[in-house]
């Protein structure tokens, strides 16, 4: 009996160490780097698909639950999953481009999604040497498929250039003037022990290259690091603001300061596009405003509106019908700081501000009753009698969203997909330290 026992024992150790490892080794395994990426890529991010798979079931283990749908399954549009995801820049081919390419698994539920791109969303098609290239309405988005329609190549900016698009997708596509298995960047990306980084060489704003990690615990994503800006692209060390005692559920703070970056975002404005939006144009305000910029959401509020209409009854008498609309509006502060004396006069002479009994509303947003003060530089408000403290600290951008707190049907209004950032908590925040500017950021999911 004791021997039946013991071999029963010593098969059942044995299966446990074949299990153990494994699943050792297969942590341990990092696939070969297979994704395209072209040799004059300036910029890298990577996410490391097996490394946040092992952190994923580390949190299984530790008892951290993790809804899935946190995450977007990109195989409902017909892509694969990658080992690796990697999105690049190439400042020479596309200026101000952000490229990202996938292999496509299933071409059917892929041009089923394009198609309803076209068709639902306005988006253009055309092809191209065989290719496809389906552009969208405001030319920010543009997804590149190879004529076999085995490879997907997604492109992000503010005013994309068919032209240069192209001359990176023929090479990711043709295999050309890519970098090799020898690389040391795609070395830099199998050895990472991260869940991923992002990597920007040395160049026209950057003085060193500079790195940037990724990392997951207990449902956080979190991204630390430092990037070496040139003198001109730095920011102030400390920074003047205000600071609303209310207690908030977004929040938005940056300071251009001096840096060159802050003058070319400017000059990617649509200039155009701005003043049909707001009446008024960015340069003037550009002129009177400094270079920072205040924003607090604290709530939404539903408001009443009553209707009075008229019916007539089977006797053809008048019978007053009353009909209430609820509708919700949002509550906020916007603080623009002057750099000249002057924004809200300019702003009040052509028309975006008009006083209204004892008070002045801001005319271009015509959705809520937005009230403009002038209070050393610009405040729109919704809010009531927020107070603020003035101080000085050293983040010139600060970045705070809660999304578990804010209506989803606010966020449906404003177009914003609540099933992307349902429940999500984002935080980001940069400060300049001697020639380090510091980015601490991160997402929390659940």
């Amino acid at each position: 009996m004791k021997s039946k026992f013991w071999n029963k024992f010593l098969i059942f150790l044995l299966f446990l160490g074949m299990l153990v490892l494994t699943i050792w080794l297969y942590i341990r395994y990092k696939p070969v780097v297979a994704n395209p990426i072209p040799q004059d890529a300036d910029a890298i991010v990577c996410i490391d698909v097996a490394n946040l798979r092992n952190e994923l079931v580390k949190e299984y283990f530790s008892g951290e639950e993790l809804n899935a749908e946190s995450f977007f399954d990109i195989r409902k549009i017909g892509l694969k999953i990658p080992n690796y995801v990697i999105g690049f820049t190439c400042l020479s081919s596309s200026p101000e481009t952000i490229f990202i390419s996938f292999d496509i698994s299933d071409s059917v539920v892929f041009n089923s999604w394009t198609d309803s791109l076209v068709n639902e969303n306005s988006y253009s098609v055309e092809t191209i040497n065989s290719d496809t290239y389906i552009k969208s309405p405001s030319n920010r988005f543009v997804i590149c498929a190879n004529e076999n329609k085995t490879m997907a190549l997604f492109s992000m900016g503010l005013n994309l250039d068919l032209a240069n698009i192209i001359k990176v997708s023929r090479d990711i596509f043709e295999n050309k003037n890519l970098m090799t298995s020898e690389s040391p960047m795609l070395k830099t990306i199998r050895e990472n022990k991260e869940i991923g980084f992002i990597w920007i060489d040395k160049g026209k704003r950057t003085a060193k290259e500079s790195m940037l990690f990724f990392d997951f615990e207990k449902g956080k994503l979190s991204l630390d690091g430092n990037i070496f800006l040139n003198e001109e692209y730095q920011f102030e060390e400390m920074n003047n603001t205000v600071i609303s005692q209310r207690e908030q559920q977004a929040y938005f703070y940056f300071n251009g300061g001096s840096s060159k970056y802050y003058t070319e975002l400017c000059n990617k404005v649509d200039r155009k596009q701005f003043e049909k939006l707001t009446n008024f144009s960015v340069d003037s305000l550009l002129y009177y405003a400094d270079n920072s910029i205040n924003f607090s959401f604290y709530d939404t509020e539903t408001l009443a509106d009553t209707s009075v209409t008229y019916e007539y009854d089977d006797d053809f008498n008048k019978v007053e019908k009353i009909k209430i609309n609820k509708s919700i509006h949002p509550v906020f502060d916007l603080t623009i700081p002057e750099k000249k004396e002057g924004l809200f006069r300019y702003l009040k002479n052509d028309s975006s501000i008009k006083q209204m009994g004892y008070r002045h509303v801001f005319t271009p947003y015509p959705f809520t009753t937005v009230y403009a003060y002038n209070d050393n530089g610009l405040v729109l408000s919704t809010a009531h009698l927020t107070q603020f403290i003035e101080t000085k600290f050293p983040n010139f951008l600060e970045l705070r969203v809660n999304f578990s707190e804010i209506d989803s049907v606010f966020l449906e209004k404003l177009g914003v997909r609540n099933s992307i950032f349902e429940n999500k908590i984002i935080s980001l925040r940069a400060n300049q330290i001697s020639d380090s500017t510091r980015i601490v950021g991160s997402i929390k999911f659940n």
